[in-house]
């Protein structure tokens, strides 16, 4: 299901090329089509399927929790395929304890792997103290959109 990706004039250019919007992935907002229904997924975070943690290393977590957020998406049984599934995610919220500067480059990468260098859902990142687990990084949650 396709959205639209828009971005006010001059959004992009209020960036530094290393961590703004055409680089990272992501818009200043998104138009949904009329019949759409919206699929949120709960925070996914990096732990393999048979819930063992992937400990310490936080591109290790922020690539499982990116594989973790597919899982849940095609178990929706609303997509065809993972591709059509990532092109439906909208709406990125990504949780990152001790800041959210040190997951840029793991982040970019995850969002060129699923998201292509065509799609821009909108993203907010947010630097956290803790989350749920322990020794756990990150958490990423998404919305994304079904006919």
């Amino acid at each position: 299901m396709a959205y639209e990706s828009t971005s006010f004039p001059g959004y992009d250019a209020a960036f530094d090329a290393k961590t703004g919007p055409a680089t990272f992935g992501y818009s200043s907002a998104v138009i949904l089509p009329e019949n759409g229904r919206i699929v949120s997924t709960s925070g996914q975070v990096g732990r393999v399927v048979d819930g063992v943690r992937v400990e310490g290393d936080l591109k290790e977590q922020i690539d499982e929790a990116f594989k973790n957020v597919e899982r849940a998406l095609m178990g929706t049984s609303k997509y065809s395929s993972p591709e059509e599934a990532w092109k439906s995610v909208y709406e990125v919220t990504s949780y990152h304890v001790g800041g959210v500067a040190q997951a840029y480059e793991a982040n970019s990468e995850n969002a060129t792997k699923y998201f292509g260098t065509h799609r821009r859902p909108a993203w907010t990142a947010v630097g956290v103290t803790d989350l749920a687990y322990e020794g756990q990084l990150v958490e990423i949650q998404v919305k994304a959109v079904a006919v």
